[in-house]
């Protein structure tokens, strides 16, 4: 993503990302924060959240492996 952005000559964005975007949407506004100027997550919460719901929420989301 970064080297679209950076191929394009962008220098800080806006992102929206969510579903199986939202790894790497995260990833890309933790690694870049300097950056994003907004990040908007849609229908999923941050990934502090994620990692720390517990085994049963885990278990639910297998389909990200």
């Amino acid at each position: 993503m970064l080297g679209v952005v950076d191929a394009m000559g962008i220098q800080t964005y806006h992102i929206v990302f969510g579903d199986r975007g939202s790894i790497p949407g995260w990833m890309l506004t933790a690694l870049s924060p300097e950056r994003v100027l907004t990040a908007v997550s849609e229908n999923v919460s941050h990934i502090n959240g994620f990692l720390s719901a517990g085994l049963q929420q885990s278990r639910m989301s297998w389909y990200m492996l």
